[in-house]
């Protein structure tokens, strides 16, 4: 409830303040709820000696290309999950345990989840706050190098990724593509259609205007109902959380775990369901490797969440990158710490003295620039770990050149 008093009493405050002032102040207004949301449920994993997470929802405007993230119906959210009421194991997230031994219904599962809410849904303010970034870099359909065999295209990333939490801005098409961005033209030479975003296209097709291609049941769950938004990280499935144990520690959750439980582990849907088989398997599975998001916590101390001022229209296309860098600004970043320690950053347009850009990757379609430079999808030298990456500033050379690491 004080969370929610001091949020409302901020706002209050931010309507009578100048349009940047008051874009800035919604802004951070917004970072500091979700700051106090970490801290709140920290404080319950201790005080009730439990495991709680706080999980995230990106449903982008109905209606949109999905080229971008835009809130303009409140569909970036997050909310508190707690334990599951029916389960006193408190060594693993208690609606886990679906996942242990394959053969599971996902309807079991959602209904599970839906048992374990705490609290409302803080909603982003529609049409002011979106999300930009939920980890510090998205990797498309990129699986590790050394699993694949020779000839094998999946060693490379597609084109336009990796792109970090500030996107990347094409020189060539003057197109901004950002962090979560779904293009369906942009096709995976090795699945033959889109992995991008997190959208991840099945067998089902494109998604078009935001919306579910087709009814997807889970058993006698409605997973999506044709023509309705769908989400690009969908907290029902628990997409994207951070983790909160009874010993103060905190982790990232495993990223998509119920779509890749559903393809690697038998997770099924249930008597006369479909499961996910489809889509997740377009990201690689669990001997892939594979991962489609990358947070830099062992480098900097922290898991960070991006915001930034909401899009009124659906556009990517921006003369320069220095106007793209102005679509998102200003960003602030939250982060939260190992051991729980949570805060808020606003993203400064200057470096700091003595900072200097890593140029040395220049094609992330180089097999061989990868394998030694950005093994891991890190910076690295051969198979050492080098180098820091950004978290704080922002410049358009990162947008257009795709640097976000620091010299090492």
């Amino acid at each position: 409830m004080l969370v929610v008093a001091l949020a409302a009493m901020l706002m209050g405050i931010v309507v009578s303040l100048p349009n940047s002032v008051r874009t800035d102040a919604q802004v951070e207004s917004a970072a500091q709820e979700l700051a106090g949301t970490l801290r709140q449920a920290r404080a319950l994993a201790i005080r009730n000696r439990a495991i709680y997470a706080v999980v995230f929802n990106i449903q982008n405007t109905p209606g949109s290309s999905g080229r971008v993230l835009i809130n303009g119906d409140g569909g970036h959210w997050y909310r508190i999950l707690g334990p599951w009421p029916r389960n006193g194991d408190d060594t693993l997230p208690p609606w886990t345990q679906f996942f242990r031994d394959g053969g599971l219904y996902m309807q079991d599962f959602l209904t599970a989840m839906n048992l374990c809410w705490v609290g409302q849904k803080h909603i982003l303010l529609p049409h002011h706050v979106r999300f930009l970034a939920l980890s510090d870099q998205d990797n498309g359909g990129f699986v590790q190098p050394w699993v694949t065999s020779t000839g094998d295209n999946r060693y490379q990333y597609q084109p336009t990724y990796p792109r970090p939490w500030c996107g990347y801005w094409d020189p060539s098409g003057r197109r901004l593509y950002p962090w979560g961005g779904y293009d369906h033209a942009l096709i995976s030479p090795f699945r033959g259609r889109s992995t991008t975003g997190f959208w991840y296209e099945g067998t089902e097709g494109a998604v078009v205007g935001s919306l579910n291609p087709h009814d997807r049941m889970a058993g006698t769950y409605q997973l999506y109902r044709q023509g309705e938004p769908r989400a690009v990280v969908d907290a029902r499935l628990e997409d994207y959380w951070i983790l909160f144990y009874p010993d103060g520690r905190v982790a990232e959750g495993p990223v998509m775990n119920a779509r890749e439980q559903s393809y690697c582990r038998g997770f099924q849907a249930g008597p006369g369901g479909q499961d996910l088989a489809d889509r997740y398997e377009d990201i690689g599975n669990e001997w892939d490797l594979g991962s489609p998001m990358t947070s830099f916590q062992p480098y900097t101390g922290y898991w960070f969440i991006t915001l930034a001022p909401d899009q009124a229209t659906d556009t990517d296309q921006y003369p320069t990158a220095q106007a793209a860098l102005e679509s998102m600004m200003p960003a602030y970043r939250v982060g939260v710490s190992a051991l729980g320690e949570v805060c808020v950053v606003k993203v400064k347009r200057d470096p700091p003295p003595g900072a200097v850009l890593d140029p040395v990757m220049s094609n992330f379609q180089d097999h061989t620039q990868v394998a030694n430079n950005y093994l891991w999808n890190t910076r690295t030298q051969g198979t050492t770990n080098v180098g820091t990456p950004v978290t704080d500033f922002l410049v358009p050379s990162m947008l257009a050149k795709r640097q976000w690491w620091l010299s090492p």
